[in-house]
């Protein structure tokens, strides 16, 4: 695979596409499992998406700005402005998800990203801020990136009777050869000329459940394997975590540039 271009809201058309209701609502796989047989990719200067039993759906990844109907939406009541991709596209995902009056909205470079915040900030009893002032998303659920090592879902699969693939995780970052959760403990690095710093863990939710492979809640094991030993055990993060379990890494980006399959991750002192 070709190198990747970083930029301050994640990586390059990764998460900037999102299915919205009529009142350009956003939908996730928590509420609609069947979104995970969706298969999206670039080819040439289109989105392609297909799915069973579907004609595939071409949408054109840099529409006319000066004539593009701007839209608001919102992720977790954090506004963002979206480019509506028209009747073709919202009619394909509502046959395939069988909801009607859905519609796919496009954030492009130009709109800039959403501002991250801290929930519940005046809360929290962590020591250091998670988010900087330059740290922006897309369409993305918390975090611009979200690393994760092969090496921690496959202890994650030494507890279980089924083992569970990384897909489960979504993550943007995907790395191996280090010891099990050993990205936990990571702070700022380079990937390529990428340069990224920690942020928080990730914690996982009913969407892990999803079973990539058949687009239901068949994998409740995955979530309550994660809770019997991946529990947030720190007094200092309880107000962001809950307890809840933890598998990967949300991350923010200090120096935007590419990153490619096989590229060394090279640790960076602390500023």
């Amino acid at each position: 695979m070709g190198p990747e271009l970083h930029t301050p809201f994640g990586i390059v058309r990764d998460r900037t596409w999102m299915v919205v209701n009529a009142e350009y609502h956003f939908l996730t796989q928590r509420r609609i499992p069947r979104m995970a047989l969706i298969c999206p990719e670039i080819d040439g200067a289109f989105l392609l998406v297909t799915a069973p039993d579907m004609a595939p759906l071409r949408v054109p990844i840099q529409p006319d700005l000066s004539t593009a109907k701007v839209v608001q939406s919102a992720v977790w009541s954090q506004e963002i402005s979206g480019i509506d991709c028209g009747d073709e596209a919202g009619e394909w995902f509502s046959k395939f998800l069988e909801e009607p009056g859905l519609r796919l909205i496009y954030h492009p470079p130009e709109f800039a990203g959403r501002q991250l915040v801290e929930r519940d900030a005046k809360v929290l009893k962590i020591k250091r801020k998670m988010w900087e002032d330059k740290d922006k998303c897309a369409f993305a659920d918390a975090a611009p990136y979200q690393l994760l090592s092969e090496d921690s879902v496959a202890e994650l699969s030494r507890h279980m009777d089924t083992p569970v693939p990384y897909l489960h995780f979504r993550p943007s970052i995907l790395v191996n050869g280090c010891p099990p959760n050993n990205e936990d403990h990571w702070w700022r690095f380079r990937i390529g000329t990428s340069e990224f710093r920690a942020t928080k863990q990730r914690c996982r939710c009913t969407l892990t459940t999803v079973d990539p492979q058949t687009g239901t809640f068949g994998r409740k094991d995955v979530l309550e394997t994660l809770k019997k030993f991946r529990s947030n055990q720190s007094a200092e993060w309880d107000e962001v975590y809950k307890f809840g379990p933890l598998l990967a890494v949300d991350l923010g980006i200090d120096k935007t540039g590419t990153c490619s399959v096989g590229d060394i991750i090279v640790h960076l002192p602390d500023e």
